[in-house]
């Protein structure tokens, strides 16, 4: 993969199997938590906040230790948003139940099955249609939409790990109070409407990187994990 085709590509799994080295667990599941929040909204009203607790006991773990543990001390808290037991097994797939299994799939590491997963329940909320779930060698139904969202999720990637073809060395000067203050209040809101901000404060402090200053100036999508925010907090 050159560089033009990893800024341009919309095929996240490409993009993750041509990253330099082994790519980072931490960061492969902040990116697929990322992608799994866009189909939040689909999921069981009255249960949001049961989902919640598990999205961020996943997002705490990979934090802590730059990978998920305890999936067995984490079992009883997951174990009764599992799909079927929130909206049974319908003899076809609906949103809010491929939306859960997503979830599912993120708490127990199957990032590949929760990003498209997600897709799915998209494709199925845009065309009001049930859809067969993908499996290798068999091209999903409805390809237009689920093509759509795998752009996000590439868009999303490209956020949390940057551009592989041009190796960043950020400077500890950079890391300026009101710099470190707006990083961490989106890192923990995870609201990246600061950054046109966190830019003019990184170019106070000296910064004349363009790759850091037009991505922190650019449309997004950011999320947790971004690898600007995550340069200023001193995360890998």
């Amino acid at each position: 993969m050159t560089e033009e085709e990893w800024l341009t590509c919309e095929d996240p799994w490409r993009m993750l199997e041509n990253i330099f080295g082994a790519p980072s667990t931490r960061r492969q599941g902040l990116w697929a938590a990322a992608c799994c929040r866009r189909a939040w909204h689909l999921l069981p009203h009255q249960r949001q906040t049961d989902f919640e607790q598990v999205m961020n006991a996943v997002e705490k773990s990979l934090d802590q230790t730059g990978s998920q543990v305890g999936v067995v001390g984490f079992y009883p808290l997951a174990e009764p948003l599992h799909p079927e037991k929130l909206c049974g097994h319908p003899p076809a797939q609906t949103a809010p139940w491929v939306a859960a299994l997503a979830m599912w799939s993120l708490r127990f590491q199957h990032y590949k099955s929760a990003v498209g997963e997600v897709a799915h329940a998209l494709a199925i909320e845009s065309t009001g249609q049930p859809i067969r779930l993908y499996y290798p060698g068999h091209p999903p139904q409805h390809k237009s939409q689920w093509d759509r969202e795998q752009g996000t999720h590439a868009q999303l990637l490209r956020d949390v790990f940057g551009n592989p073809f041009r190796p960043i060395n950020f400077a500890p000067d950079l890391r300026t109070d009101t710099a470190l203050a707006l990083a961490t209040q989106m890192y923990e809101s995870r609201d990246f409407g600061a950054m046109p901000v966190l830019a003019d404060a990184l170019q106070d402090a000296g910064c004349d990187s363009d790759d850091i200053l037009s991505h922190c100036r650019g449309p997004g999508p950011h999320a947790r994990g971004c690898w600007v925010v995550d340069r200023v907090l001193g995360k890998e």
